[in-house]
């Protein structure tokens, strides 16, 4: 009787913290700017662009700012009905495919929002019907609603045909395409029955799997493909009508989710990164708008949209400041913004746009200075005064520098040094006392998109990881700035996402953004690999990491829905705990105070939480949510002197989070329950109804307590490897 109120009590919770999607407007369009079928977002400047299916077509702009429509541009006579598109952001170049026989490629200069030419495809490959981009590498990938299908491959350069691949006979229309720009993978699926998900070699260009459907299954209208978990997701027609979802790595069809006969879904999906959901519109009358779980596979909610809100055709999201925008198969066309979050103001600094989304920062806790670096393009570097949080200064960085994605500090010297997402990637040294670059070093291919960075002083030596597959280490001499040598990882051990090195600057202890992930131990003198800790997939994705140099334990934390913690012990380097919590999701950054014997990790969720846990005991001891909901903390800089961390935001524009002044994180009314956990070595969080008011708090301290006394301890699923495996230097 006891588990069955228990059973209820959190089914209860579980329905009260469920993502709410709210309807936050719509722009009607003008009579002639109808049926809305592709859209493309620039978040950087802030616009979002729609293609219409009409004679002539006309591509719609609208500002994200204030939801108003900017302008419309028409194209010339021949130009007609557009099906799909793409963007190239750092080019500020969109290109929009028609679905006329023979197919119109189009290539829009967005800065000036003009046309630049348009590309002829043949006319036995047409029409085009859907589009993938590879933006790193300028290609661009169209799909044709032929029998059979074809795939064209677009230089996006000198806007020129690469090559073409045809599909097989009974493998055709294709409608839906998803694109693994890491990994050279593109997913296609067809729409016919049987209908077919092919998986293509982009390197070779060439078919090297695919997976049959069921019969009783219709065409595959849609595709996206999340990178954070390795997962494919395609939408079937069937009754009802379905979302597949496919393992990248192994292809094969982990699950599948059935919509509601009410959803007669489109040809577009979206992902929310940042929470892990994803967003399907219906072609129906009202619309309806169905958020899904990525983690556990299911249906949080469903909005039914207001009057205009019909037949939805294509969508587009903005995960930074948390909405997402819907197009409709109109006349007139109608553009619907939803908000995913329900959002309360914060008592922070708001930086000036284009200071938009903070990506990388380190702060000089000596002289009282924060230097932050924008995801904007060109980026800029802010520099901060941290005692009261106002902009002293700012310097403007070249474009063709490229993005910058992480930076650290050497106080002693006063030096910042701040690597960038290029291909080679490069590394930027800063004079802090002039606050002026100094040097530039350009790395070597493939030696790119540096996403982590760590400095040791005592030895005058630079770690930066990067964001390839493998993954690698690349060794800096920071007195003559000149780079000493690289570690490459294993074959699949991609993506150097986090890591630290221990104090005496003898051992790297480095988190693997692969699927599983993994922890890797290396002897920083000579790159010696020492061992390995191989993770369970529900721990993947590790996002962050840091070291208790005073007890000698690291812990990382994992970028999924269900957020884990996982404790190692550096002395022999084994995993030995394990917190995993449903209270706890999308760790960002994190830091360690050992005189308060605490860590903190931040989640890049809206709003944002600071997951505080204890030492000593490895459990949760509060969860705290920023309370004005200005959230996505994606990096923190902490002043373990003052015991105060800065945020910065991944929002536009960006914002500087002061927290934790004295040791105390600013507490929410009312304050979240205290966690307790198990005290065995695998530490299972349940942390189920935090901050729901005091009545269902009361019900959860009670629950609590029993299954406190009555569960057993669960046994701990991290494994760890040690090897002796060769140095890889080149």
């Amino acid at each position: 009787m006891i588990k069955k109120i228990i059973l209820i009590i959190i089914i209860i919770l579980i329905n009260f913290t469920n993502t709410e999607l709210i309807e936050q407007g719509i722009t009607t369009l003008n009579i002639g700017e109808n049926n809305l079928m592709c859209s493309i977002i620039d978040t950087p400047n802030e616009f979002i662009y729609f293609g219409t299916s009409t004679s002539p077509a006309q591509i719609i702009k609208i500002s994200l700012s204030n939801f108003t429509k900017i302008s419309t541009l028409t194209l010339q006579e021949g130009l007609d009905y557009i099906s799909t598109g793409i963007i190239d952001r750092e080019k500020e170049l969109a290109y929009f495919a028609t679905s006329t026989i023979p197919s119109q490629l189009i290539m829009i200069n967005l800065s000036t929002f003009s046309f630049i030419s348009n590309l002829t495809i043949p006319e036995q490959i047409s029409p085009i019907s859907t589009s993938a981009v590879d933006d790193k590498n300028s290609i661009g990938y169209f799909g044709s609603n032929t029998d059979p299908g074809s795939i064209i491959k677009v230089n996006l350069t000198n806007f020129s045909i690469i090559s073409i691949y045809n599909l097989s006979e009974e493998e055709n229309s294709i409608e839906g395409l998803a694109i693994d720009t890491q990994n050279q993978i593109l997913y296609l699926g067809t729409y016919n029955v049987p209908a077919k998900i092919i998986k293509i070699n982009l390197t070779i260009f060439e078919k090297v799997d695919e997976i049959t459907l069921d019969s009783s299954y219709g065409g595959v209208r849609a595709g996206q493909y999340d990178p954070v978990h390795d997962m494919v997701y395609f939408i079937v027609e069937s009754s009802p009508n379905k979302v597949l979802k496919i393992h990248g790595s192994s292809f094969i069809i982990t699950n599948t989710l059935n919509l509601s006969s009410q959803v007669y879904p489109t040809f577009d999906l979206m992902i929310n990164p940042l929470n892990g959901s994803l967003f399907i519109g219906s072609y129906t009358q009202p619309a309806i708008i169905v958020q899904i779980s990525l983690t556990n596979f299911s249906i949080l909610s469903n909005l039914t949209l207001s009057e205009g809100g019909s037949n939805i055709m294509t969508s587009n999201i903005d995960p930074g400041a948390g909405f997402v925008y819907f197009g409709t198969h109109t006349f007139p066309g109608y553009v619907i913004k939803v908000e995913l979050h329900d959002f309360i103001e914060i008592d922070s600094i708001e930086l000036t746009p284009p200071e938009n989304k903070i990506k990388a920062g380190a702060i000089d806790s000596i002289e009282g200075y924060g230097y932050f670096a924008t995801e904007s393009f060109p980026p800029v570097i802010i520099k901060m005064r941290l005692s009261d949080l106002v902009v002293v200064d700012r310097l403007d960085i070249p474009d063709s520098f490229g993005g910058i994605t992480t930076g650290a500090v050497d106080s002693i010297n006063k030096i910042l040094y701040f690597g960038t997402d290029t291909s080679p990637a490069a590394i930027f040294k800063f004079n802090l006392e002039t606050f002026t670059l100094m040097d530039i070093l350009p790395l070597d291919e493939p030696e790119n998109e540096l996403i982590l960075s760590l400095i040791d002083n005592q030895n005058q030596i630079g770690y930066f990881g990067t964001n390839t597959n493998p993954g690698m280490i690349i060794k800096i001499n920071l007195g003559t700035f000149t780079k000493l040598n690289t570690y490459v990882f294993e074959s699949g051990e991609k993506s150097v996402s986090t890591g630290f090195i221990d104090s005496n600057g003898e051992y790297g202890y480095f988190g693997i953004n692969s699927y599983p992930s993994s922890i890797i131990k290396l002897r920083l003198s000579n790159f010696e690999r020492i061992g390995k800790i191989n993770l369970e997939t529900e721990q993947s994705s590790l996002s962050t990491s840091m070291i208790d140099n005073q007890n000698k334990y690291g812990y990382f934390g994992s970028n999924t829905i269900i957020g884990s913690i996982i404790k190692i012990d550096l002395s022999n380097f084994q995993a030995v705990g394990l917190i995993s919590s449903s209270s706890t999701s999308y760790f960002s950054s994190g830091f360690i105070d050992n005189e308060y014997n605490i860590g903190v990790f931040s989640t890049l969720t809206f709003p944002g939480k600071l997951i505080e846990f204890d030492l000593t005991n490895f459990c949760l001891s509060k969860i705290n949510t920023i309370s004005t909901g200005k959230g996505y903390p994606l990096s923190v800089y902490y002043d373990e002197n003052k015991h105060l961390a800065y945020y910065g935001t991944y929002t536009n524009p960006g914002q500087i989070i002061k927290v934790f002044e004295n040791g105390i994180i600013p507490s929410p009314s009312p304050s979240p329950v205290p966690v307790p956990v198990s005290e065995s070595n695998s530490h299972l969080a349940v942390g189920l109804g935090v901050g729901l008011g005091i009545p269902l708090a009361i019900i959860l301290v009670i629950v609590v307590f029993f299954v406190f006394f009555k569960r057993k301890s669960k046994s701990k699923n991290v494994s760890t490897i040690q090897d002796d495996e060769d140095q890889k230097l080149i």
